[in-house]
């Protein structure tokens, strides 16, 4: 047995010699930025970036290396352990590098819940390829990590080891001085510094704008502005405002299609031949937005027509959507047919939670698969409904996942080539040709929309068109670096490319209109409350939205998700995170030189955004 505090000075050293490797790692982050650039904010990259990552080695150090030691201080166990736990941590950086790198956040809460939700096979497909790629790269770095834990080992060995407290010492004043600068930048709105903050992980940085209004050294009349929307975290939250009336004249069916990552630009006549056909019975919206870039708060803002801001709230509280709500007291049967499970997210405990039989999920190995069989499977409903003749009306919410999934059967030879085998988010950058993705893409969606196809032609033939208002939508869009900022998919930012989707609504009555207004998810729950419901409750007791057929102007548009948010305006984006820190942009996230919030826009977006929670007791 070795000196167990040698040993962890060695630890110490090694750790602090891995810095150097986690910094090539972490220099992804950095790769597209063009928000460094004055001297100040070199000045706080390098000593941040010099601390921070220090202090991320130093955390597997703590956690991982320094509690086996102590316990079994073992000389052979030393380097060995020390060379597999910096490997790990090093895999797992490169893999927070690809997140940041293709939708610009970090591996997070929300991610994580996903990951560990249940339902993490059905959410991220991944080919065999790709876990052959990622096993190939961690034998790598473990190879390389043991072999240089072996070398520094051996090398301090015999060393006293007295410096390396003193250079600690030094990452320790770079750390300080770098989240005084932020705490600086934050209070008088220095964006260089502020927006630079965001590429480190598991980066918290200090804040003191009450500090330095005291000192002076930020004047109160110049003090940054701050956004906060949704943080009420009182037992005060309001939905629906008042009880909700309606009347039910009509028993018509309601069938929501949705298509999980619907790019706009993939419905026509080519890729979506059957339901572009199908739609020229039906009345288009054009200029159609989701209420979120993602699907937990895009299907929130579809089903209780309000912002994903009210997600927490909603969960805590156990809340169910009017419009769910309404269809039981009216009868309806509900049923779901949904590939990607309704388990995580939990749309179990919220959406859906008062439906009795509930079905979160649907068998199948692939998306393509469960797409097949959710399609068999309503069809079977609807034929045995018909011999049952069962006189409730319907609601039916079909979900499909393999747009999102980019999956069709190898043996579907779709129209787009040539195409990527699998989508290759590791090959993705900023000068990608996105040509193959995206015909693998338009070939699931043609491959999707042959099953929607037998789906509405099962609709027809059973007569169950005859009665029933058919939506057809996407719960977010689907991004192929449109605005050439490397972002791809979605989640990333909150542009048209991540936010615009189809939107195609048939009636019996319909006589096929294009619209052509701005119209939102928040908009359909009023318009089935009022058009087939007759509900005579304002549509502020209940939504954020208004009637799809009011073509009324809006001048804005309030999206997010559970904790951050955006004001989209016809030419302006206000990108808001979750510590109140905002980016004004174009609308295809080009930054505006010297734009300022509009405190009159703010006031009014402020104002808005708390209509659910009791106004008497808002602070």
């Amino acid at each position: 047995m070795q000196s167990r505090i040698h040993a962890l000075k060695q630890g110490a050293c090694f750790f602090l010699f891995n810095t150097v490797f986690i910094l090539l790692i972490g220099s992804r982050y950095f790769q597209s930025t063009s928000d460094i650039s004055s001297g100040l904010s070199i000045l706080y990259v390098l000593i941040t970036t010099i601390s921070h990552f220090v202090l991320l080695s130093f955390m597997i150090y703590a956690l991982a290396f320094f509690p086996v030691i102590m316990i079994y201080p073992n000389k052979t166990l030393t380097w060995i352990w020390a060379g597999i736990v910096s490997a790990i941590g090093s895999l797992l950086l490169l893999i927070d590098t690809y997140s940041f790198d293709l939708y610009h956040f970090h591996v997070n809460k929300y991610v994580l819940d996903l990951i560990f939700g249940g339902a993490a096979t059905q959410i991220f497909e991944f080919s065999i390829k790709q876990y052959i790629l990622l096993f190939a790269i961690l034998l790598g770095m473990l190879a390389i990590s043991l072999l240089f834990s072996y070398l520094i080992f051996r090398f301090l060995n015999k060393k006293k080891l007295t410096k390396v407290w003193l250079f600690l010492g030094c990452v320790f004043v770079m750390m300080l001085g770098g989240n005084l600068l932020y705490a600086w930048a934050y209070a008088a709105g220095y964006t260089p510094i502020t927006k630079s903050s965001r590429y480190y992980p598991l980066y918290f940085p200090l804040k003191a704008d009450c500090l330095f209004l005291k000192l002076r050294i930020v004047d109160r009349t110049n003090l940054a502005q701050h956004v906060f929307i949704g943080v009420n975290k009182s037992s005060d939250f309001n939905y629906p405002k008042h009880h909700i009336v309606c009347q039910n004249t009509k028993n018509r069916n309601i069938i929501i299609i949705l298509l999980d990552s619907w790019y706009f630009k993939a419905f026509d006549s080519t890729s979506m031949p059957n339901i572009y056909n199908f739609s020229k019975r039906c009345d288009i919206f054009n200029n159609h937005f989701s209420g979120s870039n993602g699907t937990r708060t895009g299907v929130f803002s579809l089903f209780y027509s309000i912002p994903g801001i009210y997600w927490n709230d909603i969960e805590a509280h156990k809340t169910s959507p009017v419009l769910i709500d309404e269809l039981l007291k009216m009868k309806y049967t509900i049923r779901t047919y949904t590939s990607a499970s309704l388990v995580s997210p939990p749309f179990d405990r919220t959406v859906f939670k008062n439906v009795p039989n509930l079905v979160v999920d649907t068998k199948g190995q692939k998306a393509y698969n469960r797409d097949k069989q959710l399609s068999e499977n309503w069809i079977s409903y609807i034929n045995k409904r018909n011999k049952t003749k069962a006189s409730n009306p319907l609601m039916a919410f079909l979900f499909y996942d393999a747009l999102h999934a980019f999956s069709h059967p190898k043996s579907f030879k779709g129209p787009f080539q040539p195409e990527w085998e699998y989508p290759k988010y590791e090959c993705l950058n900023n000068n990608s040709d996105p040509a193959p993705m995206l015909n693998l893409y338009k070939n699931a969606s043609y491959y999707v929309d042959s099953l929607i196809g037998i789906v509405l032609n099962n609709m027809e033939n059973s007569g169950l068109l005859k009665n029933s208002m058919i939506i057809i939508t996407g719960d977010h869009a689907q991004e192929f670096n449109d605005n050439k900022k490397n972002c791809w998919g979605h989640n990333s930012n909150y542009s048209a490319s991540q936010l615009h989707i189809p939107l195609i609504i048939y009636t019996p009555e319909c006589q096929h209109k294009v619209y052509n207004h701005w119209t939102s998810h928040y908009d359909i729950v009023p318009t089935i409350l009022q058009n087939v419901f007759n509900c005579k409750n304002p549509v502020t007791d209940y939504s954020y939205g208004k009637n799809l057929y009011n073509t009324s102007h809006r001048n804005w548009l309030l999206v997010s998700s559970n904790d951050d948010f955006a004001i989209i305006q016809p030419k302006r984006l206000i990108t808001v995170r979750s510590d109140g820190t905002y980016d004004i942009t174009d609308s295809h996230l080009n930054p505006i030189n010297n734009a300022r919030l509009e405190p009159q826009l703010i006031n009014t977006v402020l104002e808005s955004s708390k209509s659910f929670y009791n106004k008497s007791k808002i602070r």
